[in-house]
């Protein structure tokens, strides 16, 4: 029984990182990209929420994804996982103030993300 447990735990984890990991990439990839700023400040706190900024380019957000998967790692049961932008025009952009993506991209990220779970 107490195996049976663990595997379960251990199944719910997965599928949590593995939303949460989906929802970063898709908040990143959909973030719009002028000077890849923004981009770069997406952050991934465990129980917390980051309020820092990093304001430092990162050209495709390869970095704040390796940052933030990272940290989704470290989440277990019951924990909360929260993945933020402290950039102060990161709503505007996501109202539609961006020619180059449409609004709503972050909640269509994690429409997307959480779709795809069972």
């Amino acid at each position: 029984m107490a195996a049976a447990k663990r595997k379960a735990i251990a199944d719910a984890e997965k599928i949590v990182r593995r939303t949460a990991g989906d929802i970063l990439d898709g908040v990143v990839d959909g973030t719009p990209e002028d000077t890849s700023v923004t981009i770069g400040d997406w952050h991934v706190g465990v129980n917390v929420t980051p309020s820092d900024k990093l304001d430092k380019p990162d050209v495709g957000g390869s970095a704040a994804k390796a940052r933030g998967q990272a940290t989704i790692l470290t989440a277990g049961i019951g924990d909360k996982i929260n993945i933020v932008n402290n950039q102060d025009h990161v709503e505007g952009l996501n109202a539609g103030r961006a020619v180059s993506k449409p609004s709503g991209w972050i909640e269509a990220a994690i429409d997307s993300a959480t779709r795809r779970r069972p």
